[in-house]
């Protein structure tokens, strides 16, 4: 498997948006690693997708959205804080949680009522969302449990062709994850420190508190 030239990015993008219209799957690079792209609003592509990657349903699915526009499409509330973090932060490694609206499906919150976006800095990512016209699902293309892949072929070699396409965007960063803040609380909780590290994320907030697992 060959990176692709930027024509032929262009034509894997169109190709995939077209594919996630079909209740494909489809494995595409990130600015962390690369991920598995759904139709969130496809309840057989994503009950496929927990399948592929023998994932737990109750386990929520962040999105990844074409820009900060669109948040209110799928966030109930978006209050200040969200919106400086935002600003700083977007496009980049940086989920956010929000109430969700009420069109986001249950499958894709695991009926918590909260969902992850996030605005991806990699070009092929952001140009997936705007060519589908909306959120994808944007978890990490590979077995749960496993390490996340930052090379395409690892990607598709571990998930054993069950997946309609592959564009290979070439080595990802493949550091760190996204950086997860919940902006659905007051203060704001880092739910996981990533790409954007706490200290970056307190001077946005101000405060900000840590997550405990109990």
């Amino acid at each position: 498997m060959e990176a692709l030239t930027d024509e032929g990015k262009k034509g894997a993008v169109l190709r995939a948006a077209s594919v996630l219209r079909q209740g494909g799957l489809v494995v595409f690079p990130t600015e962390s690693f690369y991920g598995l792209g759904a139709d969130p609003f496809n309840e057989n592509a994503v009950r496929r997708l927990f399948k592929v990657k023998g994932r737990a349903p109750d386990r929520p699915l962040l999105l990844i959205i074409p820009d900060k526009d669109c948040v209110r499409r799928y966030a109930l509330h978006v209050n200040e804080t969200a919106v400086k973090l935002m600003d700083s932060f977007w496009p980049g490694g940086l989920t956010l949680v929000f109430e969700a609206g009420p069109e986001v499906p249950d499958i894709v919150t695991a009926q918590t009522g909260r969902i992850g976006l996030r605005v991806s800095s990699d070009a092929i990512a952001g140009g997936l969302c705007t060519s589908f016209g909306g959120a994808i699902t944007g978890t990490s293309a590979n077995p749960s449990g496993t390490a996340p892949f930052d090379e395409a072929l690892e990607a598709a070699d571990s998930l054993k062709n069950e997946v309609e396409l592959v564009i290979d965007g070439g080595r990802c960063p493949g550091v760190k994850p996204s950086s997860v803040v919940d902006v659905s609380r007051t203060p704001p909780v880092l739910i996981r420190e990533g790409m954007i590290s706490k200290d970056k994320i307190g001077l946005v907030t101000e405060i900000i508190t840590l997550y405990e697992n109990r």
